[in-house]
């Protein structure tokens, strides 16, 4: 990630599966104003701050309290064989102030923790925004 902004190669955003971890990489891109999204585990703990529904949990535990009604189904995509349906949900966490990471950058920025759950096996996939 550094080699790449060192290298001027201009980009406005990111998505990453969860192996390449959240904090650093999202403390570096928060810093040069990229929007990103992060896959994270079901283990990573998330905490809410001036939102109406606070948590301070894992990803898995903010699952287990959402609503029927917080999920919508949409479409992932045409598959090989047959569309992709999946149910989808998206939390928002926290308002944050884009010049608190970098006084160039300027907005507001909202974090939060957008879910699919595959409607087969109920499987879910997680990211941070």
């Amino acid at each position: 990630m550094t080699s790449r902004a060192a290298a001027y190669v201009p980009f406005r955003w990111v998505a990453a599966d969860s192996v390449y971890g959240v904090g650093n990489v999202e403390r570096h891109l928060r810093h040069w104003g990229n929007g990103h999204m992060l896959g994270v585990d079901s283990t990573r703990v998330l905490r809410s701050w001036c939102k109406n529904r606070q948590v301070a949990c894992s990803v898995a535990e903010i699952a287990k309290t959402l609503e029927p009604l917080d999920w919508k189904r949409r479409s992932a995509g045409e598959g090989t064989k047959r569309p992709r349906p999946h149910d989808w949900c998206y939390l928002e966490l926290a308002d944050l102030d884009a010049e608190e990471f970098n006084e160039a950058n300027q907005g507001l920025w909202i974090r939060g923790v957008p879910m699919r759950r595959n409607i087969d096996d109920g499987k879910l996939a997680h990211s941070t925004t």
